[in-house]
């Protein structure tokens, strides 16, 4: 889940306390109907009834800890909207105090978004047996945001850049072991007999939709490659955000569907 709105082109290039403001503000009304959304569909998920028990297969409980997962998270993201629209109001008033919290704020949370991505995720595999090609794709997800904030935190310059450059680079690596082992079992479980019919139906419906989030996995690594160049050439946030925020919100989205596509699959199957 990426915030869009940091990345929109008259954000980005603001240069004045001024100009930013002022994109803040044209920004207003999308990022109050961002709000709104996020909040009735964090409202809507919390308010879904488990579609599995503790003795259901793990293809069914983790549904239920996705929905759950996304509900938290969408929490976080109205935070840092509203803070986004503090910091638009704190310029156009030139409150330097709410300015500088509100920035670090905005920044702070836009890496806390990230990294609560990645430890929702690790807190999925404990459901997953590691052999299982979910696990693969879960911990590869979990690193692509373990990259993503190592790149956040090099643009920013919490860490230095060489710490990030390689933040980036072991993500990458963990997202390409992770995707190879995902392809292996996915490849396996596909020749597997399991004694419960209706599961084998599940399995076999949910193939495709795996097969396409390990295609869609790997052009997440591929991002995480063009991450770690762009630190490697020095870009400072703006630059790195102009270059890489819609490839990245794309590939985000992409996933998303493919999330409400597998959660289709089980639902139906329920």
């Amino acid at each position: 889940m990426h915030v869009g709105v940091a990345h929109h082109p008259d954000y980005l290039s603001a240069h004045t306390p001024e100009e930013m403001a002022d994109a803040i503000a044209g920004l207003g009304p999308q990022t109050n109907e961002a709000r709104r959304q996020i909040r009735a569909i964090g409202a809507e998920l919390a308010g879904l009834r488990p579609v599995a028990g503790p003795s259901d297969p793990v293809e069914l409980r983790m549904t239920d800890k996705v929905v759950a997962d996304i509900a938290a998270l969408a929490v976080k993201v109205d935070d840092l909207l509203g803070e986004f629209l503090e910091l638009g109001d704190a310029l156009a008033k030139g409150d330097q105090a709410r300015v500088e919290r509100a920035g670090r704020s905005v920044m702070q949370g836009s890496i806390s978004v990230v990294q609560a991505q990645a430890l929702m995720l690790r807190g999925r595999l404990a459901m997953v047996p590691s052999d299982a090609s979910a696990y693969g794709r879960i911990n590869a997800l979990a690193c692509f945001y373990d990259g993503l904030s190592g790149f956040q935190q090099g643009t920013y310059e919490l860490v230095s850049r060489t710490d990030a450059i390689k933040l980036v680079a072991s993500a990458r690596n963990c997202m390409t072991s992770s995707l190879a082992r995902g392809r292996a079992s996915l490849d396996r479980e596909a020749t597997e007999t399991l004694a419960d019919p209706g599961l084998m139906r599940l399995r076999s419906s949910l193939a495709p939709v795996h097969h396409s989030l390990l295609d869609e996995l790997e052009v997440g690594a591929a991002i995480l490659g063009r991450l770690q160049a762009s630190l490697v050439d020095g870009d400072d946030a703006v630059t790195a955000g102009d270059r890489h925020g819609q490839a990245i919100i794309a590939f985000e989205r992409r996933l998303q569907t493919l999330a409400r596509q597998e959660v289709a699959v089980v639902a139906a199957a329920n």
